[in-house]
């Protein structure tokens, strides 16, 4: 929710993970702070369809900006702001999402979708190490103990590849 376009590299594909999104404790004031460990901070590769949408939300927001003048909150936020700049909260973000995918005939909520991205890579074979980083879980034993019932068929997968092994020796 922290996310700016300053922390974008659109010519490298990347994002970099740099602050998150608080409340200021014991108040309704909304401010940037790091992420929870070293290495929640964090570099991401961007799929190339990501790195388009992107694009054209920067492009929108852009419009935006010139419609609204002095009145847009210029916080540079990616996502996670109404039309005119001023940022969500997260209990507003999360219900708004939530209302959004339930109408669309999908229970889940914003938190969820971390997981389903988790749960497709590993799925699709990805290395438990770079679902790791892309999470910014501190252990990879972290990424596995939470997503490895998403990978049922290695023991299998492991077993031929041992009867591999051995047939070429």
């Amino acid at each position: 929710m922290g996310l700016k376009w300053g922390d974008i590299d659109f010519n490298r594909a990347v994002i970099n993970i740099n602050r998150i999104q608080v409340l200021k404790k014991g108040t309704n004031i909304l401010e940037f702070g790091h992420p929870k460990t070293a290495k929640s901070r964090r570099e991401i590769t961007m799929p190339e369809m990501l790195k388009n949408e992107l694009e054209i939300h920067k492009s929108q927001q852009e419009k935006n900006k010139e419609e609204y003048g002095d009145y847009y909150q210029d916080d540079d936020l990616v996502l996670c702001c109404n039309d005119c700049g001023i940022p969500f909260k997260n209990s507003s973000i999360g219900s708004n999402f939530r209302s959004m995918a339930r109408k669309a005939g999908y229970p889940i909520s914003f938190h969820d979708l971390r997981h389903i991205h988790a749960s497709l890579l590993l799925k699709a074979g990805e290395h438990p190490k770079v679902v790791s980083e892309r999470l910014g879980h501190s252990q990879i034993g972290i990424t596995l103990d939470i997503y490895s019932h998403v990978m049922p068929g290695m023991q299998k997968e492991t077993a031929k590849k041992i009867d591999n092994l051995l047939a070429n020796e």
